[in-house]
C-alpha cells in the first residue's frame, strides 16, 4: 500500500490552530492520507532562515511518502512551488495554492523567489490548482495564477475565511478533487 500524505505549508502569520477544519474536511475526502502541517506559522517575510528551514523540511517529508497532495497558503504556496523539481515531481499527486503571490513582484518577493530557486514552470507536469479569493492589496486575484494551473476565484471576504468557513473549504476541495 502506498504511503500518502497531505502536506499543508502555512503562510505568513497564519495561526496553526486555523487548520483544524481543513484536517476534518480533508480526512473525509482522503481518509488514507496522513495530514501534516508544516511551518512555524508565525514567521515573517524577512525571516529567511525560517523560510529555508520550512523548504528543507517539506522536501524531507515529500521524500518520505509515495504520494503527496501539496497545499500552500500565501507565501507557503511559493515555498511549495519552489520544492517541486524534476527529481520529485513524480511524488506530487497535485498542488493546490491558496491566494499565493505567484506573479507578485513587490515587497521583496522576487528576492525570496530567487533565494528559494522558485521555477515559474514548476506546475507544467503536475495537476495544479490556484485559488484566488479575498480582497488583498498585496495578492490581487490575477497574480495568484501560475503558468499552467486550473484557476478559480472564490469570494471569501478575508484570509480567515479560507480557514474558518467550512463551506469555503468544501468548495476548494470540490474544485481540486479531480
Amino acid at each position: 500500500m502506498d504511503k500518502k500524505q497531505i502536506l499543508f505549508i502555512c503562510g505568513i502569520k497564519t495561526p496553526q490552530d486555523y487548520f483544524f477544519l481543513w484536517e476534518e474536511e480533508l480526512n473525509k475526502y482522503y481518509p488514507n492520507y496522513d495530514f501534516n502541517i508544516l511551518g512555524n506559522c508565525r514567521y515573517k517575510l524577512d525571516d529567511i532562515e525560517t523560510i529555508l528551514k520550512i523548504q528543507k523540511k517539506a522536501n524531507e517529508l515529500i521524500n518520505k511518502y509515495d504520494k503527496t497532495i501539496l497545499i500552500g497558503h500565501s507565501l507557503g504556496g511559493i515555498i511549495g512551488g519552489s520544492i517541486i523539481t524534476k527529481q520529485n515531481q513524480h511524488l506530487i499527486e497535485k498542488y493546490i495554492s491558496l491566494v499565493s503571490p505567484h506573479k507578485v513582484k513587490r515587497y521583496t518577493l522576487n528576492e525570496k523567489k530567487h533565494l528559494l530557486k522558485y521555477n515559474r514552470n514548476f506546475d507544467k507536469n503536475i495537476n495544479t490548482y490556484t485559488i484566488g479569493g479575498y480582497f488583498d492589496t498585496i495578492v490581487p486575484y490575477p497574480l495568484t495564477k501560475t503558468n499552467f494551473s486550473t484557476h478559480k476565484n472564490i469570494l471569501a471576504g478575508h484570509s480567515k475565511s479560507f480557514f474558518l468557513r467550512r463551506f469555503i473549504i468544501k468548495k476548494i476541495i470540490k474544485i481540486t478533487k479531480n
